[in-house]
């Protein structure tokens, strides 16, 4: 379930990430170097936080793991903010 979310989430970086249902095996093409010098050619840290972040709402954990499962995605999710922030404000946007 969690490879086919990703598939359909992601359709915008179809060169980046690659799905292999057949091995339940997921693999991400990495940026190198700046967008300016390079070019868009794979994928930022942010996808993988957004992949982690499916497989935890994804998973059905037992009733004990089920808090902390909650606080690595408040966790996760906190971080894609600081990146996303982090992006606007190397644009100037703050």
């Amino acid at each position: 379930m969690t490879l086919e979310r990703l598939r359909n989430t992601t359709p915008d970086k179809p060169d980046f990430i690659h799905v292999d249902d057949a091995d339940n095996l997921v693999t991400f093409k990495m940026q190198s170097g700046t967008l300016s010098e390079c070019g868009r050619n794979g994928c930022d840290v942010d996808a993988l936080v957004e992949f982690a972040i499916l497989i935890l709402e994804t998973e059905t954990p037992p009733s004990a793991r089920r808090h902390r499962h909650a606080c690595a995605k408040s966790r996760l999710l906190e971080a894609l903010d600081w990146l996303r922030a982090a992006k606007k404000c190397k644009k100037g946007a703050f």
